[in-house]
């Protein structure tokens, strides 16, 4: 059995859904295709690791001062 690259199997995919009558749209075309996708998705993942990583800190200092009184 012959190993199969991603691409072909999404080849292969598109290619029976089409004969079955109805084409699949890519679903990351809306974002410019699979790498600028996955180039907003990692940039999304910093954006929201930063904020919450503040989050984090600002508890924990509000811990600290509620519990020096």
């Amino acid at each position: 059995m012959s190993a199969m690259s991603a691409s072909d199997k999404e080849k292969t995919i598109v290619e029976e859904s089409s004969s079955a009558g109805h084409v699949e749209e890519d679903p990351n075309a809306e974002f410019g295709g699979t790498d600028a996708r996955k180039a907003l998705e990692k940039k999304l993942l910093l954006k929201l690791d930063l904020r919450m990583s503040i989050m984090v800190f600002i508890y924990i200092l509000n811990y600290v001062s509620v519990s020096l009184y």
